[in-house]
């Protein structure tokens, strides 16, 4: 299981998201740096500023390009608390929305993917994890 994280606006937001990376790295969940090269990309917003607000539907866009069967688009943030509502209609390939007091919210349904990509796999979630640790590291010679 990889996720894809995507920081949008003020340096708060990078915190928020440098948090969330370290939670789900060290509980075994795997980091990407490319959105087509995961499970799950999330989206951290701004929607305090017009062209934050902007910005923001820019890049859910284009990250729905990237929503199959099997990839997920989560969106969370400042954004979601103000318009959430008008950018769930707008934006109907987002596979969630997270206010920015869901982020435990956030990271169970991470957990609940990685469990249900494990399922479809017919493996455990350790041995899940376990085999996308392995293929993060770099290979040695």
């Amino acid at each position: 299981m990889k996720i894809h994280l995507i920081s949008l606006g003020c340096s708060k937001n990078l915190v928020d998201s440098e948090k969330i990376l370290g939670m789900l790295g060290s509980q075994g969940i795997g980091i990407s740096a490319l959105p087509d090269d995961c499970d799950i990309i999330i989206i951290n917003t701004c929607g305090f500023i017009q062209p934050a607000l902007m910005e923001t539907e820019v890049e859910i866009e284009r990250a729905s390009s990237f929503v199959t069967e099997h990839t997920r688009l989560f969106v969370f943030g400042c954004a979601v608390n103000r318009f959430g509502p008008q950018l769930a209609t707008r934006h109907p390939r987002v596979s969630a929305w997270f206010r920015l007091e869901e982020r435990d919210r956030l990271l169970d349904a991470v957990h609940g993917e990685a469990r249900h990509a494990a399922a479809r796999l017919g493996v455990g979630l350790s041995d899940a994890i376990q085999a996308v640790m392995q293929s993060s590291q770099p290979t040695r010679r």
